[in-house]
């Protein structure tokens, strides 16, 4: 009897043992390399992640960023259209969040993203903010620059910004901003957290249009583990054209540099 209990045992073990491989070999990205599994303590370090999510039976992702940083630049036509994909699925609730460190003018940036939320007319401002920055030369250092901006390129009259510009609401979600930059210790850009568990940013993944192919198969990973019918996300790649890639290549001066360094947080 104990002969057979042991070959039953043996038997289970090496069919659980060759599932969990088959498992291992069929998934093409590796914790550690192409993305980074949070410590647990990281999400539960503050509460806004819970007020930021729009969608709560949805996978979150955050994507922190800044219109100052080069790299944001390059990835924000590949993530808009990822985004705009998914937001036909209802899988994924994607948040931009952006990140305001001790640089040049950065501050104002961030609030810009919330100033435009407000005033529906985030979609106006935020590829002409882009371009503004990295193809105009343009720092927005001061009010008065950022005033003159809504002004021209998003028809804001000069009340809406003022009473914008400094309202409980905007600086409430700065805070906010600043808080989960903190919990999940970003300290370059742009990054994207999955489901509050998983880092990828453009270095780990190798390179912009690698990042969402990553997002995709994490926010899969994490829908399968939660019990939730898995999508076939080469569908939703198939509708992303990657054979304009010099598109994402920053303008002037910039040109000539094939590798740029994602932003970093000040020394």
């Amino acid at each position: 009897m104990r002969g057979i209990w042991t070959t039953l045992f043996l038997l289970i073990f090496s069919i659980t043992s060759f599932a969990q491989a088959v498992e291992l070999e069929s998934e093409p990205y590796e914790a550690g390399k192409e993305y980074i599994v949070l410590p647990e303590s990281y999400s539960l370090g503050t509460t806004a992640q819970a007020s930021l999510q729009s969608h709560p039976d949805s996978i979150e992702v955050l994507g922190f960023f800044n219109y100052g940083c080069p790299v944001c630049y390059r990835m924000e036509p590949v993530i808009e259209e990822w985004h705009r994909q998914q937001e036909e699925l209802q899988l994924v609730s994607f948040t931009d969040v952006p990140v305001a460190w001790n640089h040049p003018g950065w501050d104002n940036l961030a609030r810009a993203f919330y100033i435009a939320e407000a005033l529906d007319v985030s979609d106006l401002v935020q590829p002409r903010l882009f371009r503004a920055v990295h193809q105009q030369g343009k720092r927005f250092t001061t009010k008065e620059d950022l005033e003159e901006f809504f002004i021209g390129e998003a028809g804001v009259s000069r009340k809406q910004f003022e009473e914008n510009y400094n309202s409980f609401d905007v600086r409430r979600k700065l805070k906010q901003a600043e808080l989960l930059r903190d919990a999940y210790h970003i300290r370059s850009i742009p990054a994207y957290i999955v489901a509050g568990k998983y880092m990828v940013d453009v270095q780990t993944a190798g390179g912009p249009t690698q990042v969402v192919d990553v997002i995709e198969f994490l926010v899969s990973k994490e829908s399968f583990s939660e019990g939730v019918e898995e999508l076939g996300f080469d569908d939703v790649q198939q509708g992303i054209d990657h054979s304009q890639d010099d598109v994402y290549q920053l303008g002037d001066e910039q040109n000539n540099h094939e590798d740029i360094a994602p932003s970093t947080a000040p020394e």
